[in-house]
C-alpha cells in the first residue's frame, strides 16, 4: 500500500486547483494553491538555509494566520517536526517547552512577541527567531515577509519521510505540572482528519469557504487538511 505523507494534500491541491482561491488572510489578502505553494517552497528553502534538517524541530507561536498555515507544509517537506505552541500560555511555559523541545528556531507572530522576548537569553536551543508582521529585521530577529522574498520559489527537494516518522509534537497546558509533549506522526494526524474533519466539512462543496476558528496548533489542522482534499468533479463543475 502506498503511504501518505501530509504533503501529498497540497500536491493534490496545485495540481487539481491550482488557479483556485486556497487562503484569504488576516489582511484580505487572497492566495490560490499555486500562491501558497510558491510560499510554502520558500519557507522550505529558507529554513534549509538556517541549518534546519530532518529530525529537527522549529517551533511556531502564531493564531490561524497565513504564516501558521504554510508553516506546517514548509517544516514537513524538511522531515523536521512542527512544534505549535498554544497561544495562551505563560512565558515561563513557553521557556519550558522551547528547551525541553530542543526546538532550533522560533517563529511568532508580532502580537505575541512580547512574551517570549522576555525569555529569550535563556533559551538553550533556539538559534534564530523570526517574526511574522515585523515591519523590518532587527538584531534579535528576522522579518518574516522580508526574509522570505529572499529564497526561490522553486521546488524544494522534500527529505524522504515515512508515514510513522515524527512531524508533530504538541504540548499540553500544564495544568497539573510541567507541560508534557505528544509525539505524532503524519498516519495519526491523518487518522485524526478523517474522523474529527468529515463532521465539520459535511456536504462540503469546492465552492464552500472556512472560517478557521479552532486553533491549529490542534484540530484546525485537521479541518485544513481534509478540506484540501475536495473532489476532482467539484473542480470540473466550477
Amino acid at each position: 500500500m502506498t503511504e501518505m505523507v501530509l504533503t501529498d494534500f497540497l500536491d493534490r491541491a496545485v495540481q487539481i486547483y491550482g488557479d483556485k482561491r486556497a487562503i484569504i488572510d488576516q489582511n484580505d489578502n487572497v492566495y490560490t494553491y499555486k500562491d501558497v505553494n510558491d510560499r510554502v517552497n520558500q519557507l522550505s528553502h529558507g529554513l534549509h538555509s538556517f541549518g534546519v534538517q530532518k529530525g529537527d524541530r522549529v517551533a511556531y507561536l502564531a493564531p490561524n494566520t497565513l504564516e501558521m498555515y504554510e508553516g506546517f507544509y514548509g517544516i514537513f517537506q524538511l522531515g523536521a517536526v512542527m512544534v505549535s505552541l498554544n497561544t495562551r500560555l505563560k512565558s515561563d511555559d513557553y521557556l519550558y517547552i522551547l528547551n525541553h523541545s530542543e526546538s532550533r528556531v522560533l517563529f511568532v507572530d508580532h502580537e505575541l512577541y512580547s512574551l517570549v522576548e522576555p525569555i529569550i537569553p535563556k533559551l538553550e536551543h533556539v538559534q534564530t527567531i523570526v517574526v511574522h508582521g515585523a515591519e523590518r529585521s532587527s538584531g534579535a530577529y528576522y522579518s518574516y515577509d522580508d526574509w522570505l522574498a529572499t529564497q526561490p520559489k522553486e521546488p524544494f527537494q522534500r527529505a524522504e519521510v515515512s508515514e510513522n516518522d515524527m512531524c508533530s509534537l504538541l504540548y499540553t497546558s500544564g495544568t497539573t505540572g510541567k507541560p508534557k509533549g505528544h509525539a505524532h506522526s503524519p498516519e495519526q494526524l491523518l487518522a485524526r482528519t478523517f474522523v474529527y474533519a468529515p463532521s465539520t466539512c459535511e456536504r462540503r462543496r469546492y465552492v464552500d469557504s472556512y472560517f478557521a476558528n479552532v486553533p491549529c496548533e490542534w484540530l484546525g489542522l485537521a479541518i485544513l487538511l481534509y478540506s484540501e482534499r475536495g473532489n476532482a468533479s467539484d473542480a470540473k463543475e466550477n
